[in-house]
């Protein structure tokens, strides 16, 4: 599965048009406009900050999620078949993304780095398991075993 996230103009243009359409003032859609209780306010400060807060509000919603499923496709030679479940987390330092059931994760800058980062780890723990898979220990075996549930070879 892969997400098309909207640029920085885009995602401006999206909050507009909330806003508009949150405010009432939209051309006829088809829809209802959102349209809350009418709020009074002393002075235009007030008025503002209340923008401000319904801004924030629809910003908050339109974030990205912090869990995601993940099914890249790993270097052409591996496909997953069976997502894993990733969770994403951000620091100043930059993003991590980490597959709690394969104990792994990625690092990167932003979100599609990380996530990149974690496909390329995931890739050569499943190679390098397969290659000495008479030799893994008991938890290594596991890990393939479960690595193999989600991912499959398309060539060899």
């Amino acid at each position: 599965m892969q997400f098309d996230y909207p640029t920085v103009s885009e995602f401006k243009s999206i909050l507009t048009g909330l806003a508009r359409d949150f405010d009432g003032h939209t051309e006829h859609s088809g829809l209802r406009p959102l349209k809350p209780k009418p709020v009074f306010f002393k002075n235009a400060s007030d008025a503002t900050a209340e923008r401000i807060r319904r801004v924030a509000n629809m910003r908050e919603r339109l974030k990205p999620k912090d869990e995601l499923l993940f099914a890249p496709m790993i270097n052409g030679r591996l496909k997953v078949q069976k997502p894993f479940r990733v969770r994403l987390s951000g620091s100043t330092e930059g993003v991590s993304a980490c597959a709690e059931e394969i104990e792994e994760f990625g690092f990167g800058a932003n979100r599609g780095e990380a996530l990149d980062d974690l496909a390329t780890t995931i890739g050569e723990l499943y190679l390098s398991l397969r290659a000495e898979r008479g030799r893994l220990s008991e938890h290594l075996a596991s890990l393939l075993q479960v690595l193999e549930e989600h991912i499959v070879q398309v060539h060899a």
